[in-house]
């Protein structure tokens, strides 16, 4: 957090802001107490209920565990910068830009294609990861990512104003849905599909 202080007394472009919150990394002590929280508060005693938990709420450990790192650093870094008002009124007018969205996408090279895919994934939103590995194999992706976490600046300009979510008042919210119709991209037609939404401070 040394880079912050350094940019205190002078001015700060959203740039720099993003840079030093992107590089901020949570100890494993941190991550630690953090779990041992979210398992009192959600009564899971044991290993194995903690399993039942990710797969009912269609997770994974490894996901799981990046958004715990993802809160903590967005804590620290709205914490310190509370503490500057220059950097903070700077912050909360782009706000929005550093909210993080963990999303999977695949580009289809035809747009019959992809309306087909975005029609079967919203008729079993439930078996969006199973869909999504059968795709994924398809000729017809040109590209994919799974559970992939993207701050919103880092997105391309056409995909932002989807990404509009309310209220922002939680810490992370789980959403699992996919985001209206194929959008055209460069490399084809993409369909978004949002897991979950972490709100900047």
């Amino acid at each position: 957090m040394s880079d912050i202080p350094s940019l205190a007394d002078q001015p700060i472009t959203l740039e720099q802001l993003l840079q030093v919150y992107l590089e901020l990394t949570p100890s494993s002590e941190e991550v630690e107490d953090y779990l041992n929280q979210f398992s009192e508060v959600s009564k899971l005693t044991s290993a194995e209920q903690f399993e039942r938990w990710l797969e009912t709420n269609d997770d994974d450990y490894d996901s799981f565990m990046e958004r715990i790192r993802i809160i903590i650093s967005m804590k620290k870094f709205c914490s310190h910068i509370d503490k500057h008002k220059h950097i903070k009124a700077k912050f909360e007018a782009r706000k929005h830009q550093f909210d993080y969205f963990v999303l999977s996408r695949l580009i289809f090279t035809d747009r019959v294609e992809a309306q087909l895919a975005c029609e079967q994934i919203k008729d079993q939103p439930r078996s969006f990861q199973s869909l999504f590995q059968t795709y994924a194999m398809s000729d017809q992706v040109q590209s994919k990512g799974w559970k992939e976490a993207f701050i919103r600046a880092d997105l391309p300009n056409e995909i932002q104003p989807l990404l509009i979510v309310q209220p922002r008042s939680s810490a992370s919210y789980l959403f699992n849905h996919l985001i209206g119709q194929p959008l055209k991209v460069n490399q084809g037609w993409c369909l978004i599909y949002i897991h979950h939404f972490i709100p900047a401070c």
